[in-house]
């Protein structure tokens, strides 16, 4: 059996890995693409309406449609010639989506491969935030106190881009870096934090929720979908007392996380296949 998975603007590679492992386990044989290709299943990570072909109407047997990144996956499975019925998958309740089969849960994490498989590291930095600045301070009113706070946070580090417009961040800025590297910093960290787009808020997950607590690493975030207990993340709005004083817990406490993460995601997955009606 054939997959062909579109992402057409190439981010999020973590989800990317996660989909291709999760349609290979499900015995499929997977192509990556921007534009449909012939396949038995299609599933659709990242696309815009923008950029259909008109040449691109398809007959697969089945179209799966991840909604986690909440921008433009509906609209362009909509729009997109020879689809005519479609599997959302959606943490979402109650979903604007015409000819979806609703599928309640997040997109696949392969809980393995991000987990470590040894010991964790000591802590090396009592708290990070890693993900870009995003420049919303003007119209989000979370993003502005986070700044606020992120400013005399004086142990708490930010890995990503443009934090070092944040004064006074000196060398607790540290800038852009890759996947792996992301992975090794929350082995290496007490806590993290997070703060996403308002359009995303308590809508759905953000990588940080899973790739945090599969490394040891407790998240502290603004918000999440609502009946959603996922191990190791935390909700708070007041990010003042955090980061003043962050949350180190003991090496037993650390490893027991990354156990009960790992085991939340295997058997998400396992439900995730089962409820699509593939075996994992």
């Amino acid at each position: 059996m054939r997959c062909c998975i579109i992402n057409q603007d190439h981010h999020d590679p973590d989800v990317t890995i996660n989909l291709i492992l999760f349609y290979e386990s499900c015995g499929f044989e997977v192509t990556l693409s921007t534009r449909p290709q012939p396949a038995d299943l299609i599933v659709v990570q990242r696309a815009y309406p923008k950029y259909i072909d008109p040449a691109a109407a398809i007959d697969a047997k089945a179209v799966h449609v991840y909604d986690y990144s909440k921008m433009e996956n509906l609209q362009y499975v909509r729009a997109l010639p020879g689809v005519q019925r479609y599997q959302l998958v959606t943490l979402e309740d109650a979903t604007d989506a015409p000819g979806a089969e609703l599928v309640h849960g997040n997109h696949p994490v392969i809980a393995q491969l991000w987990a470590p498989d040894g010991p964790l590291p000591p802590v090396r930095y009592p708290s990070v935030h890693i993900g870009n600045r995003k420049a919303t301070a003007a119209t989000d009113p979370l993003q502005a106190p986070f700044e606020r706070y992120a400013a005399r946070a004086t142990d708490c580090h930010f890995f990503g881009g443009d934090w070092q417009q944040v004064a006074p961040m000196g060398r607790r800025a540290h800038g852009h870096i890759t996947l792996h590297e992301t992975q090794a910093i929350y082995r290496s960290s007490g806590c993290g934090f997070g703060i996403m787009y308002a359009y995303q808020r308590g809508r759905t997950l953000s990588g940080r929720m899973w790739q945090g607590p599969l490394n040891g690493c407790p998240i502290y975030t603004e918000a999440k979908p609502p009946n959603l207990d996922l191990p190791g993340v935390l909700c708070t709005v007041d990010y003042s007392e955090m980061l003043d004083t962050p949350r180190v817990m003991a090496p037993a406490q650390r490893h027991a996380l990354v156990a009960s993460a790992r085991l939340f995601w295997e058997q998400d997955a396992v439900r995730l296949a089962s409820t699509l009606g593939m075996q994992f």
